[in-house]
């Protein structure tokens, strides 16, 4: 008999359910099917007897979460078991349908580093589900939910027959695509998903519950006096705003215009600021700035300052605001947020609380809505 290893990432539960319904139609082939999530500080192994390992993760900007990268590379190598890439895309209404989200190249930089383990490509897909990435907007109404989530579970349903009859599909991107994919991914999942986490914050009504640090599926949130706290490994995922209970995470107005104002000012001032030092330290090159020596070291001096600007960010700046949203008097101005009246998103029966890092039995399949 056949056996397949599901290994995924989740964050408001679409990947999950979509690996469900897929699960359901390689069951009805007579396979057998085993569920191991990656979440927590210490992601769970997948087994080593499975002839097919389908990993599953969301796009976040346009790549595979960190999360996925870092527990992928450490897979231990592997000789005849193949491997199969689903990638879960948000969507959007639109004027015309359904928009579809761009997942970039997240597929093909999991597949290259699954082929490096040893494993044999053996499909690439994008699954559309509902987007959830309520930190700057809110989810759809439910009649448009509904459809949407239809719409997913009819792709998963595809998607699974797909694997079931061994006719793998591929996700296809053209050179240019494929450049522009790898470049943004590389800032997102080492810049800007870090800067995005600085955006949190924990309003008046947060009881420090820890749901959120407790099912945050990066281990990235602390709880400090009761709130809050998200650390640099933060995935950007948006578990955390979806599930509050109370509704109580939030995206800060004064932390996006601090941020916001900061990282403007650094990409104007970088480059002068730079070839003012580069000048002052090497006079004879004053005159010299059509040379590409002179220009390559004032764009890595540019580069530097704008790395250190990011770090302070990241640190000083951060405990900063920490301290004025938990100072009396000033707790209620720089804990104000936009997102108060966003509608939240979870997929259907999804529950966060039960998450666990270990290897188990795949439950039964979600009932199409």
């Amino acid at each position: 008999m056949n056996h397949a290893l599901f290994y995924y990432y989740t964050a408001t539960g679409n990947t999950q359910r979509a690996l469900g319904i897929i699960a359901a139609a390689l069951q009805k082939s007579g396979w057998t099917c085993e569920l191991a999530e990656m979440a927590g500080s210490m992601p769970a192994q997948p087994s080593a007897n499975a002839e097919l390992l389908i990993v599953g993760f969301p796009a976040l900007g346009f790549s595979a979460p960190s999360t996925v990268i870092k527990t992928l590379r450490r897979l231990p190598r592997v000789s005849g078991a193949r491997a199969v890439v689903l990638c879960l895309v948000g969507s959007e209404p639109g004027k015309k349908g359904i928009v579809r989200g761009w997942a970039g190249v997240a597929t093909h930089v999991a597949m290259a580093i699954l082929r490096k383990k040893g494993y044999i490509p053996a499909g690439t897909a994008e699954i559309s589900y509902p987007a959830n990435w309520t930190q700057f907007q809110g989810a759809v109404g439910h009649g448009e939910l509904e459809s949407m989530i239809r719409a997913g579970d009819a792709e998963a349903a595809a998607a699974g027959e797909s694997i079931a009859l061994h006719t793998p599909v591929w996700v296809r991107r053209s050179i240019a695509a494929h450049t522009i994919a790898r470049f943004t991914g590389f800032m997102f999942r080492n810049f800007a998903r870090r800067v995005l986490a600085r955006l949190f914050v924990a309003d008046a009504s947060c009881n420090g519950c820890g749901l959120c640090a407790r099912s945050c599926p990066s281990a990235s949130i602390l709880m400090i006096r009761q709130k809050p706290v998200w650390k640099n490994s933060c995935s950007a995922c948006n578990r955390c705003i979806n599930i509050c209970p109370r509704r109580s995470i939030q995206t800060s107005i004064a932390r996006v215009v601090l941020v916001s104002g900061t990282n403007l000012a650094a990409l104007v001032a970088a480059w002068p600021i730079s070839a003012m030092l580069v000048k002052a330290a090497v006079p004879e090159t004053a005159g010299l700035w059509g040379d590409s020596a002179a220009a390559v070291i004032t764009g890595a001096g540019a580069l530097g300052f704008y790395i250190l600007l990011t770090l302070f960010q990241l640190g000083p700046m951060d405990r900063l605001l920490q301290i004025l949203e938990r100072t009396p008097g000033l707790r209620k101005p720089f804990a104000a947020a936009f997102s108060a009246k966003f509608a939240r998103y979870t997929a259907p029966d999804f529950e966060p609380r039960a998450f666990s890092t270990r290897s188990r039995k795949i439950p039964s399949p979600p009932a199409s809505s």
